[in-house]
């Protein structure tokens, strides 16, 4: 994949990967808290430990440690991914904001709906509602744009590739049956609109510069 003007600057990628690095820095903080202040900030819905803050604060705490690793891999490397589209396609601040407010958004419709729809009970937590929003952007961008400007031979090899990390990401959010999955399904959902706020603007772009 070639950038569309020359080489980048290497000031500009450093500032793509230090803005990147905030969240799952945050992330590697919050673990080491005292676990007395990790029981304030999960969302517990259970009636006589539930305060409003956590509302949010839940999407910085983990169960354990591989549950902490286990979202940093996968934020990682569709997020770099992620990095590398919007680059490509001049579109740095429009990616940025759309997921850093997913990363406010996500956690508190999450929260909301195992709260006053679903009457949820329990503890939740997890950075993975925001990691679901990278995961489906990405597959997504490769079913829709980048798989298009492919040759008839490449594009099944890449619908292939991208239909098995689909499937195996998909079973990876939803095979514990115990888990909850709103915030899964909340986070793709989240994904999928940033992704179609994404492609209309790509698109007027394109066919303003068609029409010039």
């Amino acid at each position: 994949m070639k950038f569309k003007n020359n080489k980048p600057k290497l000031n500009s990628i450093f500032s793509d990967l230090l803005i990147y690095s905030i969240f799952p820095l945050i992330l590697l903080i919050f673990n080491f808290v005292p676990e007395p202040i990790k029981k304030l900030l999960r969302l517990n819905l259970n009636s006589h430990s539930f305060r409003l803050w956590q509302f949010f604060t839940n999407v910085f705490i983990h169960i354990d440690s591989f549950h902490l690793i286990n979202n940093l891999i996968i934020y990682f490397i569709f997020g770099l991914l992620i990095i590398i589209i919007a680059r490509y396609h001049n579109k740095r601040k429009l990616i940025c904001f759309s997921f850093l407010i997913s990363i406010f958004l996500n956690p508190v419709v999450m929260s909301f709906l195992n709260k006053y729809l679903l009457l949820g009970e329990g503890i939740f937590c997890g950075s993975s509602t925001v990691t679901s929003s990278l995961f489906i952007f990405v597959i997504f961008y490769s079913y829709f744009v980048w798989s298009k400007k492919l040759k008839p031979t490449k594009y099944a090899i890449i619908f292939l590739i991208t239909t098995l990390i689909f499937i195996g990401g998909i079973f990876s959010l939803f095979n514990n049956i115990d888990q909850d999955w709103t915030g899964h399904i909340v986070g793709l959902v989240i994904g999928a609109l940033i992704f179609g706020i994404f492609k209309k603007q790509n698109d007027i772009n394109k066919n303003t510069l068609e029409l010039i």
